[in-house]
């Protein structure tokens, strides 16, 4: 067969209104609203730049079914730059563009264009794609008629297949062609919990499809990286703060049905991150000894002092981001949650303090969102779970349950009870979100227990810490006499 290079995409969502945007000025709505736009065109400017044979769109191309005729417009004029470019395009329709018998909300009325290939809604086919008038491709796919479609999609082109194999005659020698199914679905074979067309993957490596094209999972994930290959291509552009890293399609370069090589390219025009920075001592500003670390816990309410703890923490979150944000050309979008001992522990509590860290670090195309603190006080855990305090018999607790197996399922027992309260309910809304039922529920194995416990560790640590400073610097005092027994 010719070799074959092709780009798979999905759910491009095109005019999506974006989620987690409170707050953000005009500027960065705007580019938000047009960043699926952008990466459509950044999308086309890659088939062009490497003369792909073909484009697949395996479902989702629009956010909504009322998509506006200006919108489709605008589309099938960016799809005239392929086909303008002799690049062929194969459309499925996924769950948020089903295809109807509406005018104004499929691409019916391009589907005539003999560069562009819609699969219809009522039955799955096959398309042959040719090459220098040889057939090198057969591409099977249906489009949804509805919103969710609970048929199983993936064994209708499995079944196709099979039947056009065997309306070829015996002694006839097999074409060497590449079989692709554009697939619109999800894993799992419970259609009450998973209505989107529904496969298991088992099926789908037995099948005699090459290449099976995934949409509907927006991160990009290759199921199966040998023949036959099984891949999501994720969306083209994350459209809020829980779609991290990179978003864009894959470019799939075929020698022969065996060898095929992928790439993934990135898209996006804004890229949504959630980083972790460790706030640290800078052992060339600070000196180390005890006197002066008893002097960032006791003088934090100084102003001179905070101001700069904060200088310190912002030039050290600075050269992290410099280091972790990848393209620098994009705009990006970021979460970070602040870890580690840090002697600036209290001075990071004070009030205004994280926001007016956000506002240091956010530039042109850098936007800080949120920042969570999760630092620890420098304080030896050790020492004070031996105190006779409050503090130390919660370190001491979490410590018996680490090392004592019988005293773990006393506690399960009981917590079970207690997750069933209203009132503790409640707090576990607030305070202890993260420590909640849903997670306890998911605790089967010993690792997740220990993982459970060190939450729980930090986040107590945290509390009863910030309870001590509010009535007074105690906790502090304590930290600098822990840090002094401390071990090198």
């Amino acid at each position: 067969m010719h070799p074959i290079t092709f780009i798979h995409a999905a759910d491009l969502h095109l005019d999506s209104p974006f989620q987690h945007t409170k707050g953000l000025d005009g500027s960065w709505k705007e580019l938000l609203k047009e960043s699926t736009w952008q990466a459509l065109d950044n999308l086309i400017e890659l088939a062009l730049k490497e003369s792909v044979d073909f484009v697949i769109i395996a479902g989702d191309i629009f956010d909504k079914e009322s998509y506006s005729v200006k919108a489709k417009v605008r589309f099938i004029n960016k799809m005239k730059r392929l086909t303008d470019a002799k690049i062929h395009i194969y459309i499925i329709h996924g769950n948020h563009d089903p295809l109807t018998e509406d005018p104004t909300r499929n691409f019916i009325d391009i589907g005539g264009h003999p560069y562009v290939h819609i699969f219809p809604s009522d039955e799955t086919i096959s398309i042959s794609h040719y090459k220098l008038g040889q057939e090198v491709a057969r591409l099977y796919g249906r489009s949804y008629w509805q919103r969710q479609v609970t048929k199983d999609l993936a064994s209708e082109c499995i079944a196709k297949q099979q039947q056009e194999l065997q309306q070829v005659p015996q002694d006839k020698p097999q074409e060497e062609i590449l079989k692709i199914a554009i697939l619109h679905g999800q894993s799992g074979l419970d259609t009450d919990a998973q209505p989107y067309a529904p496969f298991t993957l088992e099926k789908l490596k037995q099948s005699n499809i090459d290449y099976w094209a995934l949409g509907h999972i927006h991160k990009p994930t290759i199921l199966n990286n040998q023949h036959p290959y099984i891949v999501y291509s994720g969306n083209v552009q994350g459209r809020h703060s829980g779609e991290i890293g990179e978003r864009g399609c894959y470019l799939v370069k075929c020698i022969d049905q065996q060898q095929v090589e992928l790439n993934f390219h990135a898209l996006d025009a804004v890229r949504w991150q959630e980083l972790e920075v460790l706030v640290e001592t800078n052992n060339e500003d600070e000196d180390s000894n005890e006197d002066n670390e008893e002097n960032k816990y006791n003088n934090y309410n100084d102003n001179e002092y905070k101001d700069n703890a904060i200088s310190i923490i912002v030039d050290n979150i600075k050269n992290q981001l410099s280091r972790n944000i990848k393209d620098e050309d994009k705009h990006h979008i970021i979460k970070l949650n602040l870890k580690g001992q840090t002697p600036y522990y209290t001075a990071l509590r004070q009030q205004g303090v994280l926001e007016y860290i956000a506002e240091e670090l956010s530039l042109e195309k850098l936007l800080i969102i949120s920042i969570v603190n999760k630092t620890l006080p420098i304080v030896n855990i050790g020492n004070l779970r031996q105190q006779d305090t409050l503090l130390g018999e919660f370190l001491s607790l979490i410590e018996e349950l680490r090392t004592n197996p019988q005293v773990f399922k006393e506690l399960r027992k009981e917590l079970d009870e207690l997750y069933g309260l209203p009132t503790f309910q409640q707090i576990t809304k607030t305070n202890a979100g993260q420590l909640g039922k849903e997670q306890w529920n998911l605790i089967k194995l010993e690792k997740d227990w220990t993982m459970w416990l060190d939450e729980v560790e930090q986040l107590g640590l945290d509390l009863l810490l910030d309870i001590i400073d509010r009535n007074g610097n105690s906790a502090c005092v304590v930290g600098v006499e822990m840090s002094e027994n401390q071990e090198n």
